[in-house]
């Protein structure tokens, strides 16, 4: 948990850059390359942070799109706040169990997100993402319009370590609070469960 609450104080405190490519494979030698690889190798950074497209907004029943957050960091931050998003709503899948939980809307730093952990949920526990992963419901408001959207994208912010630290964050088990302080996300050999800290876990939506 040090570790995920250092990351996101130095995110929220404008420490870190926030890149828009996990690498950058120009062969431009003249500019310095802003991506993940490079600060977390060649200026040797512990952790870094991407802002990545995950889907088109392309929606077509009742202004409401369902995807599943793509595994592509180490941390998911959450969802890239944009102006035609009305609520968004986390579903964590664990094999035959599904939890709904209601986003919140927060300032990180100069990132305005959709969460609905304190600190960001570690990605890089859980090796059958297939089956335990996060999905997302995004319900739109009128500013959508299916002709003016659709070649913008949704993006989601993502967190990486350097290897040094990878290794020591993914042997620990962790527990972490959601924004509703009733409940925690237990990460134990991979496996995601939403427990309850006054009583029995939940089996339906938050």
């Amino acid at each position: 948990m040090e570790y995920l609450s250092q990351f996101l104080k130095e995110l929220s405190l404008d420490q870190v850059p926030i890149r828009d490519k996990y690498i950058d494979q120009t062969n431009d030698k003249i500019h310095e390359k802003q991506d993940v690889v490079t600060d977390l190798n060649d200026s040797n950074c512990w952790s870094a942070t991407a802002c990545l497209p995950i889907a088109r907004q392309i929606v077509v029943l009742e202004k409401k799109m369902c995807i599943t957050v793509p595994k592509l960091g180490d941390l998911f931050v959450g969802i890239v706040h944009h102006s035609v998003i009305e609520k968004v709503t986390f579903i964590i899948n664990n094999y035959s169990e599904e939890i709904s939980i209601p986003g919140t809307l927060r300032q990180i730093g100069s990132l305005m997100l959709w969460q609905f952990t304190e600190v960001p949920v570690i990605l890089m526990a859980v090796e059958d993402y297939e089956h335990v992963n996060i999905q997302l419901q995004i319900e739109l408001n009128n500013q959508y319009s299916l002709h003016a959207s659709n070649q913008e994208v949704f993006k989601a912010c993502y967190g990486y370590f350097h290897p040094t630290v990878r290794h020591v964050v993914s042997q620990i088990v962790y527990q972490i609070p959601l924004l509703n302080p009733q409940y925690t996300l237990e990460i134990i050999c991979g496996v995601w469960t939403i427990t309850s800290t006054t009583s029995k876990a939940p089996s339906v939506a938050l």
